[in-house]
């Protein structure tokens, strides 16, 4: 059999891909379309990784050798990409492209999904020009076979999208995002389901290029397209309100936040009345919304009316009154109200511990050891004044530094014995660290249900700190260090007695 050269896009591929590092399949079915998931591997039958590839070369292997092969190195590969190994991936998915290109051609639509893989594994490993190389193969296949409006093509452009993102490359993101959506609107329709991963997208787009009032456009139009499809008065709306509900939170909006709740209550009681199990979500976010604008009374009557009509329905759900139970635990810790939160919790721990097979991930989760519900912030950044400099990660500008203190937690959520154990710059945010942690809040761990006290507890805190201002600052002291005193200053410490150094 004569070997046949390889096409100009496969070689791209070749010179991107790492020749010896080991790696899994790519599938060959549709790539799930949200931002966040942008081209992941759709799921297939799997089989241990420890299977292994044949080593007879191409040329040598018989047509249903190479469908065999193939089946088996997208097995692996998926294996391999749902662990997360993703760089080990890539091996397999190389192997899946070449196989299914002497199978189908070199030209076939066959190899567009098999390609989006390979580029999905190189976004999640983190190199980010072999990914967009790739996605850009899978999107030329797609329109050499099946043309420029091809719904095939919103998946590559989605990844392509996310991977211009996360390199910061925002706008090359939204050009992507925003052909994906004028092709799914060609084929779908103005309103539709399908275009909220896209719509997505375009709102981590407009994020990074600090376009607010877009980005959350990007976001309120969705509800319009659940309106559409159920009504406006239809409880299915809830989830597109909610996700803007969450958007509001996300950005402080709390004056919106809040309207949201207000309509979805109404539209829930006038549908299904007083106690429809739908509202206990509304409440716990209203709960939420009241406890981080620090007002505890509204916070504590939204999560118990949540509790209530659990406890309404002709089933209360017991999972769910134990995560409710928990949250009001948490809340009653934000605003010090330490033995409130302690029977809170305790009943909780009750509800989980009678099951421990049914329950035992909520118990590990909820009460293996301290969880902070309230952590004061500490600088990401030193000083503040320097947040906003472009120059934030050059090195000869910025350094990085670190702060590790060592802390107690008290069967009551509080803080004790903080210790600062490592700091590099020494000093430097070494009071704030300790002064967040002393004014923060913990769930305490639970050991046989009562709580219990966890001490050497570590954190760390890593910033940046601007090396000139560090700098400037070390230089002003020490002039001052050098500076003879002046004889017309008093010494507050003397009593008017002046004292000049030896």
């Amino acid at each position: 059999m004569v070997a046949t050269p390889k096409p100009a896009w496969l070689a791209v591929i070749m010179l991107i891909a790492p020749p010896s590092s080991p790696g899994q399949d790519a599938s060959a079915t549709v790539l799930p379309a949200t931002p966040e998931t942008a081209a992941q591997p759709a799921r297939a039958e799997q089989t241990s990784a420890s299977e292994q590839l044949q080593t007879v070369g191409p040329a040598e292997l018989t047509s249903d050798e190479r469908f065999i092969g193939r089946d088996r190195a997208q097995r692996q590969f998926l294996v391999l990409y749902d662990d997360g190994n993703y760089e080990q991936s890539i091996f397999f998915a190389n192997r899946v492209v070449e196989l299914t290109g002497e199978i189908f051609g070199d030209s076939s639509i066959e190899l567009a999904n098999p390609i989006m893989n390979l580029a999905s594994a190189y976004r999640r490993s983190g190199d980010t020009q072999s990914a967009l190389a790739t996605y850009n193969v899978a999107i030329g296949i797609i329109e050499d076979n099946n043309g420029n409006l091809s719904t095939e093509l919103i998946n590559p452009l989605m990844g392509l999208g996310a991977t211009y993102n996360d390199a910061g490359l925002h706008a090359l993101g939204l050009g992507a995002y925003q052909r994906a959506l004028r092709v799914n609107h060609v084929n779908e329709g103005f309103y539709n389901f399908a275009q909220i991963p896209a719509r997505d997208g375009l709102t981590a787009s407009y994020l990074g290029l600090e376009d607010l009032e877009k980005a959350e456009f990007q976001q309120t139009v969705q509800v319009s397209i659940y309106e559409h499809e159920y009504g406006e008065d239809n409880p299915a709306v809830l989830p597109a309100m909610y996700k803007v509900a969450d958007w509001y939170h996300r950005t402080g909006q709390f004056e919106n936040e809040h309207s949201i709740y207000v309509a979805a209550l109404r539209m829930v009681k006038q549908s299904g009345g007083k106690t429809d199990p739908l509202l206990i979500d509304t409440y716990r976010r209203y709960a939420a919304l009241y406890r981080r604008q620090e007002l505890p009374d509204e916070a504590f009557r939204m999560q118990k009316k949540a509790i209530d009509i659990n406890e309404m329905q002709p089933e209360p759900n017991v999972t769910l009154r134990g995560d409710l139970l928990v949250d009001l635990g948490d809340m009653y810790i934000t605003f010090a109200y330490s033995r409130r939160a302690v029977d809170s919790y305790s009943e909780a721990w009750q509800i989980f511990a009678a099951d421990p097979e049914l329950y035992g991930e909520r118990l590990e989760r909820y009460f293996s050891k301290p969880q902070s519900v309230r952590r004061m912030a500490i600088p990401a950044i030193y000083p503040r004044s320097s947040a906003g400099r472009d120059s934030v990660n050059d090195p000869d500008i910025f350094g990085d530094g670190i702060v590790m203190a060592r802390y107690t937690v008290t069967d009551r959520g509080r803080v004790e014995d903080v210790e600062i154990i490592e700091s590099d710059p020494p000093d430097l945010l070494d009071d704030k660290v300790a002064a967040a942690l002393r004014r923060s809040y913990f769930r305490p761990e639970f050991q046989d249900g009562l709580p219990v006290s966890r001490p050497g507890m570590t954190y760390v805190h890593e910033f940046k700190y601007d090396k000139t201002v560090l700098r400037g600052a070390k230089e002003e002291k020490s002039d001052q260090d050098e500076r003879l005193p002046n004889p017309n200053e008093m010494d507050s410490k003397s009593s008017g007695a002046l004292e000049y150094p030896r």
